[in-house]
């Protein structure tokens, strides 16, 4: 007689790993709970506290594995990671998700499309360096453009907002100062100050929000002592900021740039380099990024009239008086623009963005998106617009994701087919994006978010929906067909955009576009939910400029105070 223990049906390992993982997050939660604890008023850990947890868990690691990830970044993660609160705390109740809901009619969006932030940072940067009266107008105001604003005054820069615009007011040109820099969340501002530090005999210490903590910086560590300098992490094994630099200012009459260096360091430099001692070769070889560098920097520096000799492999600078212009014109952000375009064919109807398009590559690609797409962007010298009908016309192979798409920008291509999917039931995904390749856990996370299905052939169609049971607004009960939407965590600000376009085309049954964590787009755009939620035709309002305070004025009298004589007696 057999046991009816051994014809149970084996539970599979699938669920039996997806059960450890759940462990394994309320593990983390009560880890973080008791650094909550261990912190108390002070908010921080002790530095004594956190070096001895990180060297147990450096010891423990070391027993199990010889992986460099699991005993520094997986305990970075744990360190930075948040929790939502539990409900009641703070006099609040949990949100469980954003839902996105737009008004479902053609859209008639015109406006004037938000500057360029890493132009802006840029211009700022030359201003800071060389103490000239520069105003950027159109500015978008996000937290990368505020640090990079606050970093620079920390140096000894006058920058400040003036409605939507930057202004750097006629100053001493910056230093660099033996202090404590903070350059926040974005790592091309740490470049900007790192490059003007790279220049002098100087040395100080830079700090950073908690997604800096994982920023790779171990290849510009490698590559800074050939610049007579030194980057030392200030948490031992870290992987990005805090770190401190010690430049003895002497650089090499040439620099060779490997391909591992980031272009956003170069960037810095070569922003930095007119205001060296002396004059710089810089080569670039075979980096891949060089044409980018080319695009985007040697423009502004040849509107400044630096001296500037060469092509983007041998480039010569040589120090000089720069003449900045007075309010240089800054392209649109194209990061942004792209997704407010593809609101047309989301919703259908017009938008029109005024502004200058981007002359990139990467900008160029997008536009290359839409074309395969059946869309038309004209882009015109002072604006551009997309009109589009309700039809989306993708190709029966899928979208062939240009060479000169960033990753960064996959969003965009995958919006465009998941609006192909939801339209017509089914797409295909775009080529060179398959499984095992560079973000595709990010696109069938999102697809899922969509309400939709990545098949083994590459195939995007709708989530098979549930019944459920509602009121029917007369005492009973009706069945209704419904496609489960997965709450979503965007993992950047551009897969947040990227959702918020594909809600606005949910055909039924899809209703519950849902995203966690909607503070992520406001880094990029602090203005884009107060559009969003006033479509199809939202009026946009440019913040207002800041009063000034008024100038005391001393008033001159030939009146006298006369003291009272005090008396003897008197206490």
């Amino acid at each position: 007689m057999r046991d009816a223990y051994q014809d149970r049906p084996r539970r599979p390992l699938r669920e039996t790993v997806c059960e450890m993982d759940r462990d394994i997050l309320r593990l983390v939660m009560r880890r973080h709970n008791m650094l909550k604890r261990m912190a108390g008023p002070k908010g921080h850990l002790d530095n004594r506290e956190e070096k001895q947890i990180r060297e147990s868990w450096e010891s423990a690691v070391a027993k199990v594995s010889n992986d460099p990830k699991l005993s520094g970044l997986f305990f970075s993660l744990m360190q930075e990671v948040t929790f939502l609160p539990k409900p009641g705390e703070d006099g609040e109740q949990r949100r469980e998700a954003f839902n996105l809901a737009p008004v479902q009619q053609p859209v008639k969006l015109d406006m004037d499309a938000p500057a360029s932030c890493r132009a802006t940072r840029a211009w700022l940067s030359l201003a800071a360096g060389s103490g000239q009266h520069v105003k950027l107008a159109g500015s978008l105001m996000n937290d990368a453009v505020f640090d990079c604003l606050k970093m620079f005054n920390q140096m000894g820069a006058s920058i400040i907002r003036d409605g939507d615009a930057v202004e750097a007011l006629p100053a001493t040109p910056c230093q660099t100062p033996d202090k404590v820099i903070f350059s926040g969340a974005s790592s091309f501002n740490f470049y900007l100050a790192l490059g003007h530090y790279l220049g002098r005999p100087s040395h100080a210490k830079f700090s950073g929000d908690s997604q800096m903590r994982m920023e790779g910086l171990d290849a510009v560590v490698s590559f800074v002592p050939q610049l007579g300098a030194r980057l030392v992490h200030v948490i031992p094994k870290g992987e990005g900021l805090p770190v401190r630099i010690e430049s003895s200012g002497m650089l090499p009459d040439a620099v060779d740039f490997p391909d591992a260096v980031p272009f956003e360091f170069i960037e810095g430099m070569l922003l930095a380099a007119p205001f060296y001692e002396k004059p710089v070769v810089f080569r670039f070889g075979s980096h891949p990024d060089r044409a980018r560098i080319e695009e985007r920097i040697l423009p502004l520096l040849a509107a400044c009239g630096a001296q500037v000799e060469g092509d983007c492999e041998n480039l010569h600078i040589t120090p000089s008086k720069l003449a900045l212009p007075r309010e240089p014109k800054l392209a649109m952000e194209p990061e942004l623009a792209v997704f407010l375009l593809a609101l047309a064919p989301a919703l259908s109807g017009r938008v029109r963005l005024a502004g200058q398009w981007p002359g990139t590559a990467d900008a160029e690609a997008a536009k290359d998106l839409f074309r395969q797409a059946g869309l038309q962007v004209e882009a015109g010298p002072a604006e551009v617009s997309l009109q589009c009908g309700a039809e989306l016309r993708l190709p029966e192979a899928g979208l062939e994701l240009p060479e000169a798409l960033p990753a960064a920008w996959l969003p965009l291509a995958m919006a465009l087919t998941c609006l192909g999917a939801l339209k017509n039931k089914q797409a295909r995904m775009p080529r060179g994006c398959q499984p095992g390749g560079e973000g595709f856990a990010e696109a069938e996370a999102f697809a899922r978010a969509c309400g939709l299905e990545i098949q083994e052939d590459g195939a995007v169609v709708w989530a098979k929906p549930i019944a459920l049971k509602r009121e029917d607004g007369e005492g009973g009960e009706r069945e209704e067909l419904v496609t489960i939407h997965q709450v979503w965590p965007a993992p950047s600000a551009a897969w947040a955009c990227a959702l918020a376009v594909c809600a606005c085309a949910r055909p039924e049954p899809h209703h519950g576009f849902r995203l966690n964590n909607p503070g992520i787009l406001t880094t990029l755009y602090p203005g884009f939910w107060a559009l969003y939620n006033a479509l199809p035709e939202p009026q946009i309002r440019k913040p207002e400029a800041q009063p000034q305070p008024k100038e005391r004025r001393r008033i001159r009298t030939s009146a006298q105070a006369q003291l009272t004589p005090r008396e003897e007696n008197e206490e």
